[in-house]
């Protein structure tokens, strides 16, 4: 089972993002109800280490906080494409949220993430091959209103694919 750890979104806010105009022969937008703040990826896992992840991170304890999205960017590309996402304002409590169920699931031998966290929410990908001017433009074309969203929660998730596309389907809330 593939699954990983993330902030959902309310149904306000995808429902703000739907109603933004992406249009781009090159974009490929990613479904409201999929968006998402990734905190951590995990992989494929036996049942066995489902049971240990969730009992680790059922020990983490956290005073709900509050989470800007401004600025829009794109990280490099890579072989499905170039990903557009909307950054999060600096935050202290979603970096500690995020290095707690880093700490809590060390132990369990999970495959270590290359990259620094960098808090986002992925919007869709835009072609491979699209070279990086046209993804700079086609980024100063979009006009996503910033929004603020109160953070209680986060969920374990299964990324499970269908003929449909990926679903993802809550596991387990903390």
């Amino acid at each position: 089972m593939r699954v990983f750890v993330a902030i959902d979104l309310p149904k306000d806010a995808k429902e703000k993002l739907k109603n933004v105009k992406m249009g781009h022969a090159k974009f490929h937008r990613y479904p409201a109800e999929n968006l998402h703040l990734t905190l951590k990826f995990i992989g494929e896992v036996s049942d066995e280490l489902l049971e240990q992840i969730k009992e680790q991170l059922d020990t983490i304890n956290f005073s709900s906080f509050s989470l800007s999205f401004k600025a829009l960017g794109h990280f490099h590309p890579h072989r499905r494409g170039t990903p557009i996402w909307m950054g999060v304002e600096n935050n202290e409590e979603l970096m500690k949220l995020q290095a707690k169920i880093e700490e809590v699931l060390q132990d369990l031998e999970l495959k270590k993430d290359k990259m620094k966290f960098t808090p986002h929410l992925t919007l869709g990908r835009m072609e491979r091959g699209t070279s990086e001017d046209e993804v700079e433009e086609f980024i100063q074309t979009l006009h996503i209103p910033e929004f603020s969203i109160e953070t209680k929660e986060f969920i374990l998730f299964h990324s499970h694919s269908t003929k449909n596309g990926v679903e993802y389907l809550p596991l387990e809330t903390f």
